[in-house]
């Protein structure tokens, strides 16, 4: 499935916790989702996570041994970071004609759904809280 494609199908569907598609996402469902379906190459789910143990626990362990990049590029994973180094949100930039789009879900007490949005969005929203990583070769 092509990067278009995958993210035609996923914008708009509801935010559950601990959900990893194909009807419902969190932001790692998200992320696990895009790696098996567009680059075929999927991810281990992080130990913890699907127990209910916290991203900020659970994520910051996966993001041991990715590779930090200065800017977003095609394909690249983004994590929001607080000060104190908790992990609290996680999607992924792809390159959409000329620009980058993210794609993540959020939710709170059921209530959220997957959306797409230019990059300069979650900029603006999470500022210097804002890393991006790509996958360890």
């Amino acid at each position: 499935m092509n990067k278009i494609e995958w993210i035609d199908s996923v914008v708009g569907k509801p935010w559950v916790d601990r959900a990893d598609g194909p009807d419902y996402f969190d932001c790692w469902g998200v992320v696990l989702d895009s790696f098996l379906r567009v680059d075929e190459k999927p991810l281990h789910n992080v130990e913890g996570y699907d127990s209910g143990e916290l991203i900020e626990t659970a994520g910051a362990r996966e993001a041991q041994g990715w590779p930090e990049i200065g800017s977003p590029i095609d394909g690249c994973v983004f994590c929001v970071i607080l000060a104190s180094g908790d992990m609290i949100h996680v999607g992924r930039i792809f390159q959409v004609g000329s620009g980058l789009v993210a794609v993540h879900a959020a939710g709170k007490y059921g209530n959220g759904q997957t959306v797409a949005e230019p990059i300069r969005a979650i900029k603006e929203r999470f500022k210097h809280r804002l890393h991006y990583y790509t996958r360890p070769q």
